[in-house]
This record gives C-alpha cells, structure tokens and sequence, in this order.
C-alpha cells in the first residue's frame, strides 16, 4: 500500500495530460510496464530513481504526493509567475535542484565546446 493516498490516481492523470496516455509516459521514462501498473494501482511505492525519471519527464512531485495544485514546467524544467500585462518574470523560484541541473548543462555544453574545438584543429 502506498503511503500517499491518491498517488496512483495523480501519476495516471499525469500520464494522460502529458503523454497522452500512460503508455506514452512508460516510453519517456523507460519505467516497465508491470512497474508502472504496481504505481498507479498503489502496490507498490516508488523510489529515489523512478521519481528521478518522474521530474525529468516533467511531472510535479510535490503534487504527485500530495495533491493540491499541479505545476507545470516549462521546457527547461523551471515554474515560473509570469506578469500577463508585460510577459515580465515576476516570480522564479530558488530551487537548488534546478540550479545544479542548469549547472550541469553548462559544464557539460562548455565541455562539447573544447571536444569540438579541438576536433577542428586537428583536421
């Protein structure tokens, strides 16, 4: 039994609204498929890993556990307040997760960046 009640229910409407379908989520995330049907039926509770995949996927976990609003992410997986008159940014959250993904990006984009440049000078 799962300890977040309404999981199972959350993670198939998640499913539906940004995959169409649950099997659409189970290709984006790689999660089995007799795995996935243990989550939505509340058999079984999922861990560190299968929540991983779930925020990749783009899936608010804190709504996933606990209800409430649903949050969804933009294409680089920050929420943001947006003022509607001016399109400004009025809100950004400071979400350490978020950063050190952002981070990571950049360490690894400046990495691509030298492979290539030095490739090039060798031809």
């Amino acid at each position: 039994m799962v300890m977040y009640e309404g999981f199972g229910e959350r993670l198939r409407e998640f499913a539906k609204s940004e995959f169409k379908n649950v099997n659409g989520l189970i290709s984006a995330t790689g999660i089995p498929q007799a795995q996935m049907s243990r989550y939505i039926n509340e058999k079984e509770e999922p861990g560190k890993k299968i929540f991983e995949k779930l925020l990749a996927a783009g899936c608010d976990i804190n709504w996933l556990l606990g209800g409430g609003e649903y949050k969804k992410q933009d294409d680089t997986g920050m929420s943001m307040t947006i003022n509607n008159s001016n399109n400004e940014v009025v809100e950004q959250p400071d979400n350490k997760i978020y950063k050190d993904q952002i981070e990571l990006l950049k360490e690894n984009n400046k990495l691509l960046q030298e492979k290539i440049e030095r490739l090039e000078q060798k031809s």
